[in-house]
């Protein structure tokens, strides 16, 4: 039986692979024992999720707090919109979800502000889903699409299950404010508290929850016209 060491480094999206047994390097992995050397469990379901789509392993997993043997968790590849009216005011929702908590499980007390966007549908290419992702939350359909500007990846406790949500930010413009939630599902009215359009020097001096956490940071290059030649990819 091969046994494999995988040092992650998930900050640069890279990891190392050393063989224990030298010996084995060229054998085939599937079937190994592959053990990975990490610092938290909610980043080792996220390779995990990775490489389960690319090979079948029996897993062990060190984490700093115990050794945990897990399942890959299910992944959920989303968009998400900067959305911006003609005053470069973003536009965010308000929700708060008592099915949904941070990758250990714990629910928020308070509502939090987030972009719109969504899951993608099987089919659909990432800007075809991001318009029917606007159309569907903003009832707006005359919109200019931007190109992805920046990638993330969360994990999330949905009702009781840990989700990996893989997010690709697209920034769009409209000339239009008015807003119409016809299209929102069940769930949406019933965790969706409000809309609002964001006055940057407003959203900067607020001391309320916005998802994600940098979303301060990474905001003003944007405003400015500076966008990346290349996706970048942000933090929590």
């Amino acid at each position: 039986m091969r046994l494999v060491l995988v040092e992650l480094d998930i900050a640069a999206r890279r990891h190392r692979r050393i063989d224990i047994e030298p010996r084995l390097a060229g054998a085939a992995m599937r079937g190994a024992v592959v053990v990975f050397v990490v610092a938290h469990c909610a980043v080792t379901l996220s390779v995990m999720a990775r490489l389960d789509r690319a090979m079948t392993i029996r897993a062990m997993v060190i984490t700093r707090q115990s050794e945990t043997k897990i399942r890959p968790m299910q992944t959920r590849p989303t968009v998400r919109i900067l959305f911006f009216d003609a005053e470069d005011r973003l536009l965010l929702m308000r929700a708060h979800d008592p099915d949904v908590g941070d990758h250990e499980g714990r629910i928020s007390d308070t509502s939090y502000w987030f972009t719109i966007g969504g899951g993608v549908e099987d089919g659909e290419d990432l800007p075809t889903a991001a318009l029917r992702e606007i159309g569907e939350e903003t009832g707006h359909t005359k919109v200019r699409l931007g190109p992805p500007v920046w990638y993330r990846e969360c994990v999330l406790t949905v009702k009781g299950e840990k989700r990996l949500f893989e997010e690709t930010y697209f920034l769009a413009r409209t000339e239009e404010t008015a807003l119409r939630s016809e299209n929102w599902t069940e769930l949406e009215r019933a965790v969706i508290k409000d809309m609002k359009w964001w006055d940057m020097d407003e959203l900067m001096a607020s001391d309320e929850i916005f998802y994600p956490l940098c979303l301060k940071e990474h905001l003003p290059p944007l405003l400015k016209g500076d966008y990346p030649a290349d996706t970048i990819t942000i933090g929590l």
